[in-house]
């Protein structure tokens, strides 16, 4: 799926990139001087690129020429000596095709070049070589695939991933009419190239010259052609040994085409489609899915915006999520190319690469990485420009800043912590647990933690709308250990008149006080305590608080040969007026406290039975019920 670009490059000019934060150029310049047109090709990490500076001439013999060049330490390095393949008609003005095209595999490793004018067999009939790299040098694989004549074979071509089949157009052919084209797909077998399947012909009632642009899927199952001046894309699937038209996509006049590495996607370029606002030749570019069978456009058209711009030059990365169109602006010769992310049903622009001088026509070549980080660009020259003729490589960079944190404040045990960041216009937040985690726990500027047991760790990075992610930055959940619980007697005695502070316990912290299990009601340490009465005490460290130890305070006067009032009852409670008292012994006493140990209220009889509490205050109260020779304490409620 690593397809030719058929390029002819430029004058070196003053290149601006559009967004330069985001495409920062790899290394050197191509640059060529006397050389007339020039191809380009880039593998699937970008890391290798071929380059055709068009010819050498030796002995009078024009020879087409290629040059391969590896990324290393910031600068390309060229692999082996230069690929002399294919004999070259310098005069002719064959269409797009009048010089070599290339492709690489994906390792770039392996380097297929066609020369649609080559005169192996017979005049202008084309040929193809392909050659791979021993580690010193580029050794041919097989023979040359050698086209008929006048039908121009190699003159688009492009290879599978792993370089062992490949498909070539012959946009030049005349079998059914004159021009009607043809395509062919070949697989290495042993050391030879053998034909897979029929040969794909038209006639040309769609357009001429069927095969000006062609593409594979990486496993090479599956091909697309398109016409030189109007027309379809046609695609194509193998049974067997027979190629099976499989769908025909009639959008606007189709010229270049581009497939992802599946096969399932497809960039459609027009180079002579009308904009929507009537602009003569500004091109189009549009990707369609196959969805169940049937190719459907995916997000939107794109438009060059000026008359003759041709934006037309397409390439997918082989997801199919980004998309690169170049247009090299015939009539300015101003030429440019653009880069476009798929997200959310739409494509949006990630980034222009431009020339500002006339004459260069740059953009008339595009290649992309497989993870569409990595793009080449070329240009031919034009009108009035000098001899210099140029290919640059360029590297996505997002250079998202950092997000802004806000210090968390710290919390107990058994608590969520808020996280949160600093909010900045159409970036996403995703908060990971843990600095390589490939799947955000939450998406938000601000992030709630499940309740925490000890201080964690999470991290946060920005995304932008084209997907570019930032560092990610740790922001920690600081979380304080709560505090052992209050270490005291679970019985303790006191003489009439002590309070909370008289009963011994044993803490780290400060101590509160409750006169409820629930801890809702906090009593101060001066309180009296009360006979038979369960009080809570906590404490708190660092702001947390201690599971509640219970402490029952016996007075020693009472509790010495008094005994605990048996078979008593009462009702109700909460309580709103009376409170009513069932026993088997008369109870002579009734006095009820609040929960300081304060005395409220007495009442003293031969036998009580019930008691009013109408005049108390709404609030917890202890009542303390006594016969001759025993008592109760208890809580009620007065509502």
């Amino acid at each position: 799926m690593k397809k030719i670009t058929l390029v002819v490059l430029g004058l070196v000019a003053h290149i601006s990139v559009m967004q330069a934060q985001e495409w920062n150029q790899l290394g050197e310049t191509f640059q060529y001087e006397g050389q007339p047109v020039s191809t380009t090709a880039m593998s699937g990490d970008g890391n290798v690129v071929a380059v055709s500076p068009s010819f050498s001439v030796n002995s009078g013999v024009t020879t087409g020429l290629t040059k391969v060049y590896q990324y290393n330490n910031n600068e390309w390095v060229q692999l082996g000596t230069d690929i002399q393949f294919g004999d070259i008609n310098i005069g002719a003005t064959y269409g797009d095709n009048a010089d070599l095209t290339i492709s690489l595999s994906d390792d770039g490793q392996t380097v297929a070049i066609g020369a649609p004018l080559s005169d192996a067999n017979g005049n202008n009939s084309g040929k193809v070589g392909v050659f791979n790299y021993n580690g010193t040098a580029w050794v041919q694989v097989g023979e040359d695939i050698v086209g008929d004549e006048s039908t121009g074979l190699g003159g688009s071509l492009a290879l599978t991933a792993d370089g062992t089949k490949l498909v070539t157009g012959a946009d030049a052919n005349y079998t059914g009419a004159a021009f009607s084209g043809q395509v062919k797909v070949y697989e290495l077998n042993g050391t030879a190239w053998q034909q897979v399947g029929q040969t794909v012909i038209s006639a040309n009632s769609e357009g001429t010259s069927f095969g000006f642009d062609v593409d594979i899927n990486d496993a090479g199952t599956t091909i697309v052609a398109t016409y030189y001046d109007g027309g379809v894309a046609r695609i194509y699937q193998l049974d067997g040994a027979v190629w099976i038209q499989t769908a025909l996509i009639d959008d606007v006049p189709v010229g270049y085409v581009s497939f992802n590495a599946a096969g399932n996607r497809v960039a459609l370029g027009s180079f002579t489609a009308n904009s929507p606002t009537g602009t003569f030749f500004a091109g189009r570019a549009t990707v369609y899915e196959n969805q169940d069978g049937i190719w459907t456009q995916l997000g939107n058209a794109l438009y060059g915006t000026a008359m003759f711009q041709l934006y037309a030059r397409v390439r997918l990365n082989a997801a199919g999520d980004v998309l690169a169109v170049g247009s090299e602006g015939i009539s300015s010769q101003v030429g440019k190319a653009e880069i476009y992310k798929f997200i959310d049903e739409e494509w949006y622009q990630t980034g222009t690469i431009a020339d500002t001088t006339n004459g260069t026509f740059y953009g008339s070549s595009v290649a992309l990485s497989n993870d569409g980080e990595k793009i080449m660009v070329g240009g031919r020259e034009g009108a009035g420009s000098a001899t210099a003729h140029y290919a640059r490589a360029f590297e996505f960079n997002c250079l998202v800043a950092a997000p802004v944190a806000t210090e968390p404040e710290a919390v107990c045990a058994g608590n969520a912590v808020t996280l949160s960041v600093t909010e900045t216009e159409d970036i996403t937040y995703n908060w990971y647990t843990a600095a390589d985690a490939t799947e955000p726990v939450y998406t938000g500027t601000t992030f709630e933690t499940p309740e925490l047991g000890a201080t964690t760790s999470y991290w946060v990075e920005a995304v932008t709308y084209i997907g570019c992610s930032s560092e990610r930055v740790e922001n920690v959940a600081t979380v304080n250990a709560l505090p052992q619980a209050v270490e005291a007697a679970a019985t303790q005695s006191f003489t009439e008149g002590e309070t909370l502070a008289s009963l011994e316990v044993e803490a780290e912290g400060e101590i509160t006080w409750y006169a409820d299990e629930t801890l809702t009601t906090i009593l101060p340490d001066t309180t009296v305590l009360v006979h038979n009465t369960v009080y809570y005490a906590v404490q708190a460290v660092n702001g947390c608080v201690s599971p509640a130890t219970a402490i029952t305070a016996e007075d020693i006067a009472l509790s010495t040969g008094v005994a605990e009032l048996e078979g008593f009852t009462y009702y109700p409670n909460p309580v709103g007026n009376k409170l009513f008292f069932n026993t088997t012994v008369p109870v002579k006493s009734i006095t009820v406290y609040d929960l300081s140990g304060r005395l409220i209220k007495a009442q003293y009889a031969q036998e009580i039975t019930e008691v009013d509490l109408a005049n108390l205050a709404t609030g917890t109260y202890i009542v303390k019920a006594q016969t001759e020779n025993a008592e109760k304490s208890f809580k009620v409620t007065k509502q």
